[in-house]
């Protein structure tokens, strides 16, 4: 069997951990034998080098001498080697030997804008391909988006964020699961930004997601609860409804 060392650790922005874990099971989903650490020490060891696949999972952060020589002496002897986002070409910025094995290092994000133009066409792209019947939208920064999908055909309808809009979507989520009428297909990204959610509640039991730490990212789970709550404006037509703020 394939043998594969992930190594976590570095900048928690990142999430390494999460990522390792993440990274892991798609291995294993590929009959790898996984092994996963949170030191670069395990870089030292010389058994390294039976590996058939190597992961770093780490941004900034210090690699010594010794292990640095036995990891780039690995790949020099045809031990694979993989990566992604600065969790690679941003480790060990001092190590001129690492960056030569990587054969990069990560400088900058390109730009720094948002392209709402290849927004609007994975959208339109989308909508040749799954029977999309509306989308929901966080109007900030993004209303002329808002108006051009509309006009290439897609219903776009604005999603204000607050206890407004989100209440009756997050409780409907919280059922679904209580339900276990929720499939996700065992998404991992999915899974982990699950994990980053907690309800926000105020004294009148209204509800909206919140991240449970700082870092953590919930982006999937918020647009999964505006994706309930579109449902629900189109099957609830003509239902008044009542909001307590």
């Amino acid at each position: 069997m394939r043998e594969a060392l992930i190594v976590w650790g570095g900048w928690s922005g990142h999430e390494p951990e999460a990522g390792a874990h993440i990274v892991g099971k798609m291995l294993e989903g590929h009959d790898f034998k996984v092994y996963i650490e949170n030191t670069t020490e395990a870089f030292a060891d010389p058994a390294i080098a039976d590996m058939s696949l190597i992961v770093p999972i780490v941004t900034m952060s210090k690699i010594e001498k010794e292990e640095v020589e036995n990891l780039t002496a690995a790949v020099r002897g045809g031990v694979g080697l993989a990566g992604y986002h600065g969790s690679m070409c941003d480790a060990f910025r001092d190590s001129v030997d690492y960056q030569f094995m990587c054969g990069g290092q990560w400088v900058a994000h390109p730009g720094n804008v948002i392209d709402y133009g290849e927004i609007k066409r994975a959208v339109l792209q989308d909508a040749e391909h799954f029977d999309l019947q509306s989308v929901a939208f966080d109007p900030w920064n993004a209303t002329q988006l808002g108006v051009e999908l509309n006009e290439g055909g897609v219903e776009a309808l604005e999603f204000i964020q607050g206890l407004r809009s989100y209440t009756a979507p997050t409780k409907e989520l919280q059922a679904l699961i209580a339900g276990t009428k929720l499939d996700h297909g065992d998404n991992p990204v999915l899974t982990v930004m699950a994990s980053n959610l907690k309800v926000q509640r105020d004294k009148n039991l209204n509800e909206m997601p919140h991240k449970a730490n700082s870092i953590g990212r919930i982006d999937g789970m918020t647009a999964l609860i505006m994706a309930i709550g579109r449902w629900q404006a189109v099957t609830t037509r003509g239902v008044p409804t009542i909001h307590i703020i």
